[in-house]
């Protein structure tokens, strides 16, 4: 990573742009523990603040992304560092791209919690009209578990994943768009990551409760975490695109992590049953991630491991990451503004990916 920094870094020289950094405050945010005065006091003192030394020499490294918003790193509930860079803000929205899957995953939960849906192994034939399809009996053997895992047999170019996203905006018919691809795999059996899967969890989302997920998600989901009713884009049948183009602060990614991390539970209040938390955040497929800390699939979350401790992930084009390490009771965010080119955007994730993982994490694993 070190290696990539110093050439972006290189780059931001030579083109001569400058990049600032807003902090909230000046105060050191992490409190040391309450114990009385004496050398356990002055080492905690010492370990925090060699902590947030090198959590700034962090930051510092990540100010050459010119398109980076927000970083936050909450830590046993307490925030450690909510930072804002280049024209990011505390009250800024911003397209959460892919990460807007990990959020219909929690929706579908609650959906199944309420009885709007009886099980994640319902066909979606049960919800969509597959009549006007060849291959009706085929397509009838998707289940909801198959959208969520990424495993719903038809095809998506996930090398282009750009391509596909205006491809599904700009269909007529979205649903056909989806439905008429080529089926090569069983449903169930293999992993191909696609926006097409989470726009039929949201069709089916919608049929089934009667309401859009936007609808549902700000009464059961968004009001509860005390996040405004946010701005989320939907085809001209009123269905949400449940893959993408929510936007929401670097707060309320927080609160979405935090929750997660709580199993379910947002400051004393249940949202979400702790059974679909833990269904929806462990192994349900292997994933094309390629890398331990991100090849296994839940429900529209990344799951891996760094040196042992488990990582639940939702990741977004661009470099939007929500990180959730249940062990070390550890929320990580990141946004960053992601209508750039599909390079420079790739950048940017593997950036961020790397130094939240190899950067971040690490000091907190002591």
């Amino acid at each position: 990573m070190k290696n990539l920094l110093a050439v972006l870094c290189m780059i931001v020289v030579i083109l001569g742009v400058s990049c600032s950094r807003q902090e909230l405050s000046t105060e050191n945010p992490v409190d040391a523990a309450v114990i009385e005065e004496g050398t356990d006091a002055v080492f905690e003192e010492e370990n925090d603040q060699v902590l947030m030394d090198r959590i700034d020499e962090i930051l510092t490294e990540l100010e050459s992304l010119n398109q980076l918003q927000n970083f936050t790193i909450t830590h046993h509930g307490k925030v450690i560092t909510e930072t804002y860079f280049n024209s990011g803000s505390g009250e800024k929205t911003s397209n959460i791209y892919s990460d807007t899957k990990s959020v219909t995953s929690l929706l579908v939960g609650i959906a199944i919690d309420e009885g709007f849906i009886k099980s994640v192994d319902q066909s979606i034939g049960d919800f969509i009209d597959l009549s006007p399809y060849e291959n009706t009996d085929r397509l009838a053997e998707i289940s909801i578990r198959d959208l969520l895992t990424m495993r719903q047999g038809l095809v998506w170019n996930s090398s282009d994943l750009s391509s596909e996203y205006h491809g599904l905006k700009n269909a007529k018919d979205p649903v056909a768009h989806v439905l008429s691809r080529k089926m090569p795999f069983a449903p169930g059996t293999t992993f191909n990551y696609s926006d097409g899967a989470a726009y039929l969890t949201s069709v089916v989302f919608t049929n089934a409760t009667g309401r859009s997920l936007l609808e549902f998600g700000n009464e059961k989901l968004f009001a509860p975490l005390g996040i405004k009713e946010p701005v989320w884009h939907k085809d001209k049948s009123g269905n949400n695109y449940g893959g993408f183009d929510l936007f929401l602060t670097a707060q309320d990614m927080m609160k979405i992590g935090d929750m997660v991390l709580h199993r379910g539970v947002y400051e004393g209040v249940r949202i979400v049953s702790e059974d679909w938390i833990l269904e929806s955040t462990s192994h349900q497929a292997y994933s094309d991630g390629g890398s331990p800390d991100n090849n296994r699939y839940g429900y529209y979350w990344w799951l891996g491991e760094k040196d042992g401790l488990a990582l639940v992930a939702a990741y977004g084009h661009g470099g939007q990451f929500i990180y959730v390490v249940e062990e070390l009771d550890l929320v990580i965010t990141a946004q960053c503004y992601g209508a750039v080119s599909d390079d420079l955007a790739a950048q940017h994730f593997v950036t961020l990916h790397q130094a939240i993982v190899h950067d971040v994490i690490p000091l907190f694993m002591d």
